[in-house]
């Protein structure tokens, strides 16, 4: 685990959570959907909550998980405006997406918040219980994959080519200020945020290190794909942080 100017980053390479079996993958001309499972802490909806003009910290729980769904609606539009003119892929949010949405009490969600490691490891089973009540013992098959978006110091940790396997869940992201108000007041990640959660469903998607250098934050350098001089500057990278 390295850290620099405050956030810290557990790659695939601290941990070598490689996924077992084949990937698909989109190429060509034509657009491929994901259906993406994304989960909430108590903390990062309340994070939203605290920045939306529609909710204060008195709001209803299901005022926060409505203002909260618009939220990462708005944060997977930001995502999705990357990856589809550089992957050909879009992320479409599973239906009862709102159920994956925590709120309430911090003790009670499921979630460790801001270690990352813990939350790779909880993020699937708690996705499985909150989604068997609509979708029945085949709830696994109803999401390619998964993340969960927390608070914290910054970083994130995620496994490498998982779309469709059993670790498509392995994944978590988290900085301190994740999100803040867009046009027309929507709540939208902030740059720092959303350049973690690139990177780390980059890594999902079988994406490794494309950054060069080896000091400093750049010592999980994949010599297969260091395509890039120095510390890089595209969302593989380590470029800016």
């Amino acid at each position: 685990m390295r850290t620099f100017q405050g956030f810290r980053f557990e790659t695939l390479e601290d941990r070598r959570l490689l996924a077992i079996g084949p990937v698909n993958l989109a190429a060509g001309e034509g657009l491929t959907t994901y259906k993406f499972a994304l989960a909430t802490t108590v903390e990062f909806t309340e994070a939203i909550c605290s920045v939306s003009p529609s909710c204060t910290g008195s709001s209803s729980e299901s005022v926060k998980r409505s203002v909260a769904s618009g939220a990462l609606d708005e944060i997977v539009s930001q995502i999705n405006t990357v990856f589809q003119s550089e992957l050909a892929v879009q992320l479409q949010l599973v239906p009862d997406n709102d159920l994956l949405i925590s709120t309430g009490s911090t003790s009670s969600d499921g979630y460790s918040d801001s270690n990352t490691s813990a939350l790779t490891s909880e993020n699937g089973p708690e996705i499985e219980s909150r989604l068997a009540g609509t979708t029945g013992a085949g709830q696994t098959n109803e999401y390619d994959l998964a993340h969960v978006f927390a608070v914290g110091a910054g970083g994130g940790l995620a496994t490498l080519g998982v779309i469709g396997q059993s670790t498509k869940a392995q994944a978590a992201s988290a900085v301190s200020s994740p999100v803040t108000l867009g046009q027309n007041n929507a709540v939208i990640a902030t740059s720092s945020f959303l350049g973690i959660v690139l990177h780390e469903i980059g890594h999902q998607f079988g994406a490794e290190h494309s950054f060069n250098g080896t000091v400093g934050n750049c010592s999980q350098r994949a010599v297969e794909s260091s395509y890039e001089p120095g510390s890089g500057s595209t969302i593989m990278s380590y470029g800016g942080v």
